[in-house]
């Protein structure tokens, strides 16, 4: 994206352009449900889809960050096993 660019403030403008068109298509303002199919389409090809997705899991559904290892041991920098 820099080299597309002609300077620091279209670049920081056409990263808003993609950041918030990311979540609106995410259905980050409003239910996913009701977005037309094509959006919905490219919507699951967002990463804003599936932080929301990854959140709603934890948060909602009661599934866990780490497959049973819990959110502390997928998280960490150090590896706890050997």
């Amino acid at each position: 994206m820099a080299v597309s660019v002609r300077g620091e403030n279209q670049g920081l403008a056409l990263t808003q352009v993609f950041a918030i068109g990311g979540a609106v298509l995410a259905g980050l303002w409003f239910p996913f449900e009701l977005l037309p199919s094509f959006a919905q389409a490219i919507g699951k090809f967002t990463p804003q889809y599936w932080a929301q997705t990854g959140l709603q899991d934890i948060m909602v559904r009661g599934s866990d960050a780490g497959g049973g290892r819990g959110f502390w041991y997928c998280s960490s920098m150090v590896p706890l096993e050997s």
